[in-house]
């Protein structure tokens, strides 16, 4: 099956997989070749697929999967693969949208789910670094 990731800047990636996972808004799902045509909402989370006997990893943000015989096509805002994520930014950003959301009950005017979309955005981040929120 045919797996291409697009961003609003450019194609991230075009390559056969034996298999991909995504977040879709209503969890994740696992698609093989030969999977029914759909199209879905995607989450902030971790994009994974295997090729050549070998796994992969994306943070998404954000997007829609367009699934079509054996093509899997993915539009999103933005991806980042373990070598473009800046760790210490993630780990600051996840520490901020924690704060917001500890304080939510005591401040009115926090943003509930702009706080909760950070917090699972870095979480997303981290994932992929290879690293975790208490590291």
């Amino acid at each position: 099956m045919h797996l291409t990731i697009v961003t609003p800047r450019k194609e991230v990636l075009s390559r056969d997989v034996d298999s991909v996972t995504l977040p879709g808004a209503l969890g994740e799902m696992t698609l093989l070749p030969g999977h029914a045509s759909l199209m879905s909402v995607l989450d902030v989370g971790v994009a994974r697929w295997v090729a050549g006997g070998e796994n992969h990893e994306l943070a998404l943000n954000r997007g829609f999967a367009e699934v079509l015989k054996d093509n899997v096509r993915v539009l999103v805002e933005t991806c980042e693969g373990c070598g473009e994520i800046d760790v210490d930014r993630a780990r600051k950003a996840l520490a901020r949208a924690q704060g917001r959301l500890a304080g939510a009950s005591r401040d009115p005017s926090i943003d509930v789910a702009r706080a909760e979309y950070a917090m699972k955005r870095a979480l997303a981040r981290l994932k992929v670094a290879g690293t975790t929120e208490h590291e």
